[in-house]
């Protein structure tokens, strides 16, 4: 429906005409903006209950707001401009909903204010059962895995890579999160901190996972920043991270932490490690490129991947698993015969 010579004008209308569409096709919902839609007012999509893929003519296309942009089903945004007017706060809210902005995003702050996507619902009587948020580019002023005020009932689950976070990435601001947190970071820059506890106040009644690979880290505690407690246990693992100040508690010491584990594995914190209930540093893994503790046939792939796109692909350790000198498609193989015959190809002699 619609036409780049005659386009659906509302997002209203066009979600009406993909939920005729859906009904009579298996096919992708693809909503495409072949201009930029303009509001002063909160735009939230209609609900819809397939996958819908929103993106743009050329990518410089989009939303321009000022208000709050809520999504009404599972979706995934990619190749496509959201450009923030003003000098308040507001989000982009997945509402419980599995909700992906990929890796061709762009975030623009015209008053120097970035956009904050959150997993679950914007208000305090938003109650969702989990929450999904994937965030593959862009710059952001925070990111919620959960909801602003809204609660959780159940997981929130909270992926980023290649991204920068201009503040605080953290559970909510306000929202209870009734099971377990799970955050897994690769490259992404963290200009003020990672709470794994709330902003301001509630409680993570379950478990505490974070993860993060190559990131850069100002500042990172295992609990609230106010008044909210963590239930759990937290195991925060870095790996080949830049990091500053890694507290094991509450940043203002109110809130409490269940228990709080420490991994640094080829990490070196330039600033204050305390407060933790244990602490464990070790190196990085030669051969395990692709950072998941364990050297075997997906670092190969990995690597053979690397090779033919390397920003894709990174590698933070040398990847001449040969020594000869250069990084190609043998260093795979190797890799490879290692996996399987470790003692006729050795990494100590590679």
């Amino acid at each position: 429906f619609g036409t780049e010579n005659a386009p659906v004008k509302t997002v209203e209308r066009a979600i009406a005409l993909l939920n005729i569409l859906h009904r009579y096709s298996n096919g992708q919902a693809k909503l495409i903006f072949t201009e930029t839609l303009t509001t002063y007012s909160n735009l939230t999509f209609p609900d819809y209950g397939y996958p819908l893929y929103v993106t743009s003519k050329t990518g410089a296309e989009g939303i321009s707001s000022t208000k709050n942009i809520t999504f009404g089903g599972e979706t995934v945004v990619d190749d496509f401009t959201f450009t923030y007017k003003s000098n308040s706060y507001h989000y982009i809210i997945a509402n419980g909903h599995k909700l992906t902005l990929g890796k061709m995003i762009r975030s623009v702050a015209e008053q120097n204010v970035y956009y904050m996507p959150t997993g679950g619902g914007h208000e305090a009587d938003h109650l969702v059962e989990s929450t999904d948020l994937t965030i593959l580019g862009g710059t952001w002023r925070n990111v919620y895995a959960g909801g602003y005020r809204g609660s959780v009932t159940g997981n929130a689950v909270l992926t980023m890579k290649n991204c920068t976070v201009i503040s605080h990435i953290q559970p909510s601001y306000s929202g209870r999160i009734g099971g377990n947190l799970s955050v897994d970071l690769e490259n992404v820059t963290v200009e003020t901190s990672i709470l794994c506890g709330n902003a301001a106040k509630e409680n993570v009644m379950g478990d505490v996972t974070l993860t993060a690979k190559a990131c850069n880290i100002t500042e990172l505690y295992a609990g609230s920043r106010d008044a909210g407690n963590v239930a759990g246990k937290v195991r925060v693992t870095l790996i080949s991270c830049t990091a500053g100040n890694l507290l094991g508690k509450a940043k203002n010491e109110t809130g409490t932490v269940g228990e709080s584990h420490l991994i640094l594995v080829s990490t070196a914190p330039t600033g204050t490690v305390e407060s933790w209930t244990s602490t464990a540093s070790e190196s990085l893994k030669k051969g395990d490129l692709d950072m998941n503790g364990a050297v075997d046939a997906d670092d190969a792939v990995y690597l053979l991947y690397h090779t033919v796109f390397p920003q894709a692909y990174p590698v933070y350790q040398s990847a001449d698993i040969n020594s000869d000198g250069k990084i190609d498609t043998s260093d795979a193989l190797y890799l490879l015969y290692h996996v399987n015959f470790p003692e006729k190809y050795p990494l100590s002699q590679a």
